[in-house]
């Protein structure tokens, strides 16, 4: 027990340093520049930065498919390497003032802030979907310590808070690898589909991060005047309190309530709610018109935590290369975000100029996208997930050997043995993985028979079989033989 808290406690320490990290310098309200490197720097600075970070998101998903060995791998050497460059560079330009070398620095913290999205989205699916709920809800709160350096004002003690982040999100990355390597967790899988396939089977949760990413900006442009009277201090406080917000929020629904958020659920939820802020931009005097950017700023932070956790599951229940998955959804959200960001700061002032236009006009046309999507989520789908139309391996090979064939064919009787296992994912909530590793072990299956027939890792199949024997309350495969044969006979 003692073991998993520390664990626990080293996992979401490091996810606040990273969620930190991203809040300063990334996540549509980038204090760097502003406090330390001045004003003048702020295009500098974020340009650069956004534009390498979104890149860098293709970049991996395209590399999921042509160089899998490559980016299969953890890019964490690859993180530490550009996060120093990052941190040099930076301290390097406030010597020189060279445009420059302010360029360089914020390309290397775009690039090494997407390696690191993907080296915390391996260490949590080492963890498992359930403990990495624990671990972001955590994390999202422990974030708000950092922030505790701008109320100093202090453009060195700022710096050096920037420095520490990004060593101790880096030290906490190691210290998770290697435990996970002691442990023998389950392996990342490196599966993949065709994009179109992938595309095509996730074309709803992607199109919800893409309208969530993209509307943001906008509500945040259409209601920038309303923070034009605070102090640096109290945005920074606006900033961080968010992760909180949002952290207690997802906390309440993962761990109180125990409910499973899928993109689509969350997106059908958030939007009417944002829209509805919006429209109270019409009737609040200006001092309370704060309450439109803080509802979307919170909305942001929640969605970009399921993103992270769906990817998870989705590569989990589905055997789905992480980094093909992940770059997809959180590339999309992300990419979706810069380019609203870019898009409003060419249309900043004439949106300014028309206000209550505006805001009418935008929260129509949300309330409009949330109605479409209310349908759409409920349309029928052929295939809910990848590979979904795909006979799964467990599945096949009993079929295979009730008809006595050898071959994959027509369905043959049906498995009783299967059926007992049906009924006991149903009753204890076990994913579509998880019930495929119980079927073969129902059938006497050993791990490594198992790994080869699902085309996973052994240390994956080990996983899911501890999870299995805690949910179902044994301790061997026997036992689980024994309890499907009971139902059987029962």
């Amino acid at each position: 027990m003692q073991k998993t808290i520390a664990h626990i406690l080293l996992s979401a320490t490091g996810f606040a340093c990273f969620l930190a990290l991203n809040s300063f310098s990334l996540w549509g309200f980038a204090l760097l520049p502003e406090t330390t490197l001045g004003e003048h720097a702020q295009l500098l600075w974020n340009t650069p930065l956004s534009l390498s970070n979104v890149a860098a998101f293709a970049v991996f998903f395209a590399g999921a498919y042509r160089a899998p060995r490559l980016f299969g791998r953890s890019p964490l050497v690859a993180a530490i390497a550009l996060l120093s460059a990052a941190v040099a560079l930076m301290c390097l330009s406030t010597l020189l003032q060279n445009p420059a070398v302010l360029a360089a620095a914020g390309t290397c913290m775009g690039v090494g802030t997407t390696c690191c999205f993907f080296c915390w989205a391996r260490a949590l699916f080492a963890d498992g979907p359930d403990m990495a709920k624990v671990e972001i809800v955590l994390g999202s709160v422990l974030s708000a310590v950092p922030y505790l350096a701008f109320f100093t004002l202090d453009a060195s003690t700022i710096a050096l808070t920037i420095a520490a982040l990004a060593t101790l999100n880096v030290a906490a990355l190691l210290g998770h690898e290697w435990i996970a390597r002691r442990e023998g967790r389950a392996e990342v899988p490196t599966r993949t589909v065709s994009p179109s396939v992938l595309a095509s089977s996730f074309w709803r949760p992607l199109l919800c991060c893409a309208m969530i990413g993209f509307a943001t900006p906008v509500i945040a442009t259409v209601s920038q005047g309303s923070m034009a009277g605070m102090s640096f201090v109290e945005q920074s406080l606006m900033v961080h309190s968010e992760n909180i917000i949002a952290a207690l929020v997802l906390g309440i629904v993962w761990l109180g309530m125990k409910r499973k958020t899928t993109l689509i659920g969350a997106f059908t939820v958030l939007f009417p709610i944002i829209a509805t802020a919006l429209l109270l931009f019409l009737v609040l005097d200006p001092p309370l018109r704060i309450v439109v950017p803080y509802v979307s700023g919170i909305a942001f932070v929640v969605f970009s935590m399921i993103v992270m956790i769906e990817s998870i599951e989705v590569s989990t229940e589905r055997n789905l290369g992480l980094t093909a998955v992940y770059g997809l959804f959180a590339g999309l959200f992300y990419g979706a975000n810069r380019l609203s960001n870019f898009a409003m700061e060419a249309a900043r002032e004439q949106l300014l100029v028309q206000e209550t236009t505006t805001a009418v006009a935008v929260a129509a046309l949300l309330y409009g996208c949330s109605i479409v999507m209310f349908f759409v989520a409920r349309a029928p789908d052929a295939t809910d997930r990848a590979g979904a139309n795909e006979p799964s391996a467990a599945n096949d090979g009993h079929r295979r050997a009730e008809d006595g064939s050898g071959k994959a064919g027509a369905p043959g009787p049906i498995d009783p043995i299967e059926q007992s296992c049906q009924h006991l994912a149903a009753e204890h909530q076990l994913s579509q993985r998880q019930t495929e590793v119980l079927v073969l072990l129902a059938h006497g299956y050993d791990v490594r028979a198992i790994a080869k027939k699902l085309f996973v890792s052994e240390n994956t199949v080990r996983t899911h079989a501890k999870k299995i024997y805690a949910a179902l309350d044994v301790h061997s495969k026997q036992e689980i033989i024994e309890l499907t044969n009971e139902m059987r006979s029962g």
